[in-house]
């Protein structure tokens, strides 16, 4: 008797034994839909730095089209729509005439337009605990970027005519009067012109960064970046897909030899150290999560180019995506791919129009 039990036990031992190891590999697959419930929460308070010539005009639209579909409210300008209507600037003399108002008992939700860094007048702004995000860009691209969308590049690709290496005037003197390295990353986030090359300030600045902000994207892992701050925010896939945008065609016509790209860091001190910095976290944060998060980008790559494709031959039907163990089902139809593909300006006016109607209406 005590024998046939014995063997039974160990039967069923085997048995349990042979089931966790057959389906082990399942669970670890299906990981991700796991993750995804234990969101507690979804965030609706973003504070967005938007860092000039880094990809934030596609996170702003990502941002600002979150909002409609969820009846947030966005701080925006209180400007005519001329001039630089879309750009709050400096927060350092921060008016709040300066900005639409919202109807009594309403609270503001997003900040996604242009502005310099300052973490006490965002809080005020998004009272209810924002999540702050930046991005930043390898300055070396960055710089050249803003070059040509100011205007300074085509006049230098003119004057060396057939020579591509347009950048070898600079020496790497780190006291350069060049206007793109001076208004680089470090000015949009709260860095005085004056302190740029200096290593205490620049050392201050990048600890500070990393306490304040909750993340920083990184441009050239733009798609391993969105994927992270969906997790972060509890959002869904549908709420963090894009257009690309913004590319300026022109910009192809230079090249950089290693010792000037080099002479472009040397003058950028302080943006080069913000760039380490958060790349390398950011490196750590995928790697700490392994092969799912791999698996989740690539589906997410997958899912832009088939988004991407239905916005571009602009038939008048719906897209459905069916559910994966990385995406839930959603729908996709050309109003979304016109909100996708609509520039900076367009849609801030849409919103200031929007934010102007819920005021006046609730008025009177």
């Amino acid at each position: 008797m005590v024998l046939s039990r014995l063997r039974k036990i160990i039967f069923l031992g085997f048995i349990l034994g042979f089931t966790v190891c057959y389906y082990l590999p399942y669970f670890k697959k299906t990981k991700p839909i796991g993750r995804l419930t234990v969101c507690r929460k979804k965030i609706n308070d973003i504070a967005f730095l938007k860092v000039h010539k880094c990809g934030s005009t596609t996170v702003s639209n990502i941002i600002q089209r979150f909002g409609m579909r969820n009846d947030l409210n966005f701080v925006l300008p209180d400007k005519p729509h001329e001039g630089q209507f879309w750009v709050l600037g400096s927060l350092d003399n921060f008016d709040w005439q300066s900005i639409i108002p919202l109807p009594k008992g309403r609270v503001y939700n997003i900040l996604s337009v242009d502005t310099i860094y300052d973490n006490i007048i965002y809080r005020k702004l998004i009272p209810n605990n924002p999540f702050i995000l930046g991005i930043v860009r390898d300055p070396v691209e960055r710089y050249i970027s803003m070059d040509f969308y100011e205007g300074r590049g085509i006049p230098l690709v003119e004057k060396y005519k057939g020579d591509p290496y347009i950048y070898a005037h600079i020496k790497g003197e780190s006291e350069t009067d060049e206007v793109s390295a001076i208004r680089g990353m470090a000015y949009d986030f709260g860095l005085p012109v004056v302190q740029r090359n200096v290593e205490a300030s620049i050392r201050s600045l990048v600890e500070r960064i990393d306490v304040e902000f909750h993340f920083v994207m990184v441009m050239e892992y733009f798609d391993e970046s969105l994927v992270l701050l969906k997790r972060k925010l509890c959002w869904k896939t549908r709420d963090v897909l894009y257009i690309k945008r913004n590319q300026n065609p022109q910009k192809k016509q230079y090249a950089l030899s290693p010792e000037h790209r080099q002479n472009l860091r040397n003058i950028q001190k302080a943006d080069v150290n913000i760039y380490e910095h958060f790349k390398r976290k950011l490196f750590k944060e995928i790697t700490s999560l392994g092969t799912d998060e791999l698996d989740e980008i690539h589906n997410f790559k997958n899912l832009l180019r088939i988004i991407g494709d239905f916005c571009a031959v602009k038939k008048p039907f719906k897209l459905t995506i069916t559910a994966t163990a990385w995406n839930e089902a959603f729908d996709i139809d050309q109003s979304e791919c016109a909100l996708m593909l609509l520039n900076e300006f367009e849609l801030v006016k849409k919103l200031q129009d929007r934010q102007r109607q819920i005021f006046q209406g609730n008025k009177s």
